[in-house]
């Protein structure tokens, strides 16, 4: 059968390269079988004790990392699971909060999206982030800098 137009030669090659594609991606799986996973009957017995989803035993950042980086303030330093554990919850806390706040100004801007000036603007608005402002600072253009960095001087001169 020849295809009077060439919208019906461009819609059977398009079924035509549909069913190429179906029979290339069976090849392109592996062979292996797949492993059966392992249960960790600590982790399902804690999901099931937490009804908000929130698993109190797991931890979203390494305890080792955690641990490193509070030996590397004072090596002689002896530390508990128990405290390295402490750290690393309010780790997280301190992020979700940082970053709802942060999201809000994003809601404020009406976007989707987090982006460095919703942060800068959660540290500048929010008392509670004032400890952040020499780690996230507000964008200035370099003319702004420039003129301030004078001023400054100026005063000090």
């Amino acid at each position: 059968m020849i295809p009077s137009s060439s919208c019906d030669s461009q819609e059977s090659q398009d079924e035509t390269g549909e069913e190429n594609a179906k029979r290339i991606e069976p090849k392109n799986q592996s062979s292996k079988s797949p492993k059966p996973k392992k249960s960790n009957k600590r982790k399902e017995k804690a999901e099931a004790d937490n009804e908000d989803g929130e698993d109190g035993t797991m931890c979203r950042f390494p305890m080792a990392r955690i641990k490193r980086i509070i030996k590397s303030e004072d090596p002689g330093l002896q530390l508990t699971q128990d405290v390295v554990f402490l750290v690393n919850k309010a780790t997280e806390k301190f992020i979700e909060q940082f970053c709802e706040e942060a999201y809000g100004c994003s809601v404020r801007d009406r976007k989707n999206y987090l982006a460095y000036k919703h942060l800068s603007s959660a540290v500048s608005k929010q008392r509670r982030f004032d400890f952040l402002s020499d780690f996230v600072p507000e964008k200035l253009k370099a003319e702004d800098a420039l003129a301030q960095r004078k001023l400054v001087e100026n005063r000090q001169g």
